[in-house]
């Protein structure tokens, strides 16, 4: 019984406080109250894209990120298992070596999800001048559609802070609503 004592008493104290965050018109979250929304600047200094995402957060030491995006899209509710499949090998072709932890559809407040959760490596190019480590991440992504659009929900934290941030990100990613 002690042991399931302290057992628990490690993994509440490793989960964030959450609070409820509306993001645009029509996605509620829960999101650690730790979390910040990203400047600007951080946000160009470590992403190239042409298209914002709805929301993208941090935490203070700005070692993980948590972005909402939406892009238009041609895929139904009817195509989330080919949907998974075509995502899996895009994801699976970003880096060197990947452990899926859970890939999954799943139902979440009477949505269908896709679901991978994983660690990832990307090696260091070996002719590179400055020599570098290599970059090891634990990675949440949950995608659904909705209204002609796949709203994806990524999180990204080193690896090293998976037993940290796990918990944390399964009760956020489960708190998704979508009106």
């Amino acid at each position: 019984m002690l042991y399931m004592l302290m057992a628990f008493s490690l993994i509440s104290r490793s989960q964030e406080k959450l609070v409820k965050t509306e993001i645009g018109e029509h996605i509620n979250i829960l999101l650690p109250e730790s979390f910040i929304t990203m400047s600007e600047e951080d946000y160009n200094t470590k992403f190239v894209s042409s298209k914002a995402p709805l929301a993208i957060y941090t935490n203070q030491q700005r070692t993980v990120e948590f972005s909402i995006n939406e892009s238009n899209t041609t895929w139904t509710e009817r195509d989330l298992e080919l949907m998974k499949s075509f995502y899996k090998s895009s994801i699976q072709s970003l880096y060197d070596k990947i452990s899926i932890i859970n890939e999954s559809i799943e139902e979440i407040n009477k949505r269908k999800f896709v679901i991978f959760e994983f660690t990832s490596r990307i090696n260091p190019e070996e002719d590179a001048i400055v020599k570098q480590k290599a970059i090891q991440k634990y990675s949440f992504i949950q995608y659904t559609i909705f209204e002609g659009k796949t709203t994806l929900f990524h999180f990204s934290a080193p690896s090293n802070e998976l037993s940290y941030w796990q918990p944390t990100m399964h009760s956020v990613m489960n708190s998704v609503k979508i009106k």
